[in-house]
């Protein structure tokens, strides 16, 4: 039981001799320099970003219908519903009167539902 004792003992004792470099007192703090940047003039992502749309059933389903569809008409076997919808955001921004007729369904939405 000594021994464990003295071994304990030679622990604590070794502890707490490492030497700390010395403060450097002369000099100030540097304070954060952050250049105040306009919107849409920081960094731009690299990374993509995930989106998550919730679907009641039947529009789920006819989400999915459109998707067979689609890759029926693509003659491929499967579409993945991020491939339509990237698809479907370039239309939409390449074609205004198509964008013009989705801005008013969803308005119209809006007002259903009020």
């Amino acid at each position: 039981m000594a021994e464990r004792a003295n071994r304990f003992q030679k622990a604590a004792e070794s502890r707490g001799t490492r030497k700390t470099a010395p403060e450097k007192v002369d000099q100030e703090p540097k304070k954060a320099t952050r250049k105040k940047t306009k919107r849409g003039e920081s960094a731009r992502r690299t990374d993509p970003v995930r989106v998550t749309v919730d679907l009641d059933p039947p529009a789920y389903s006819q989400m999915r219908r459109v998707l067979l569809d689609v890759a029926e008409e693509a003659d491929r076997p499967t579409l993945t519903a991020a491939a339509m919808w990237r698809a479907l955001l370039e239309e939409a921004s390449a074609d205004p009167a198509l964008l013009a007729r989705v801005a008013k369904r969803i308005g119209a939405a809006d007002t259903e539902d009020s």
